[in-house]
């Protein structure tokens, strides 16, 4: 086997298995006496652990199937949720501090590693941060479409046959209106509650407002908006 990415000498399954501990979304090939075809760690048996920083789960055992959107393609992915005591004892938490909502455990531990689950209730599929942040560079750059982004990814993933990989259009669409508006909050202020700092303005509004430009009530006074000259205008 070798790895497209590691670009190092070919080696035995187990030993690039253990050299991928933290690399799940690396395309590999496998040498069939002829030439090199391609082929998935997840095949070998590489299990993504969450909640133990690569290690496994004592108290964990089924092993679920979950299909990961990367920059390099689609990849299937054996991954292994923490089911540890802590994990309980902090839904409980969340419960009795009266928060609204269901605490959703395995979302939550895909957000803690960096993967961003299309649902919160049993996730199927994940996308990185690092797609989500590639597509919206491609957005902003070359106005790429959602559409065309999600096309390169299948080809990416089988340039042959891409029409026969998953099409996850619809759920790339629904993590990424999701990712701009928790964005939005977060550079409004929002997310840290700025309404209560200042209180003029339109309550829960996400429009980023230029410090520059005058604002009465805020960095001007209404008596020097009414005496300023039109030049100040």
């Amino acid at each position: 086997y070798r790895c497209q990415k590691c670009r190092t000498a070919p080696v035995c399954g187990p030993c690039l298995v253990d050299s991928h501990k933290h690399a799940h979304f690396h395309r590999i090939h496998r040498w069939n006496l002829q030439f090199f075809e391609d082929s998935s760690l997840h095949i070998l048996g590489l299990v993504f652990h969450l909640g133990h920083d690569g290690d496994k789960c004592p108290c964990s055992a089924s092993i679920r199937q979950l299909t990961i959107i990367d920059v390099n393609g689609y990849h299937r992915v054996n991954v292994l949720f923490c089911r540890c005591r802590i994990r309980l004892e902090l839904a409980a938490k969340h419960l009795a501090n009266d928060k609204p909502g269901v605490f959703h455990d395995e979302a939550h531990q895909l957000f803690q590693s960096r993967l961003w689950p299309i649902t919160l209730d049993s996730p199927q599929t994940a996308i990185t941060y690092e797609a989500l942040d590639n597509f919206d560079i491609h957005s902003n750059t070359s106005k790429k479409s959602a559409y065309d982004y999600c096309y390169a990814l299948q080809r990416l993933t089988d340039a042959v046959q891409p029409d026969t990989v998953s099409d996850c259009y619809r759920a790339f669409m629904r993590a990424i209106r999701f990712k701009r508006g928790l964005e939005k909050r977060r550079r409004s202020g929002q997310a840290q509650g700025i309404d209560e700092f200042i209180t003029h303005r339109r309550p829960g509004s996400t429009s980023i407002f230029c410090p520059a430009c005058p604002d009465p009530g805020w960095n001007v006074s209404m008596e020097e908006v009414w005496e300023a000259s039109e030049a100040d205008a």
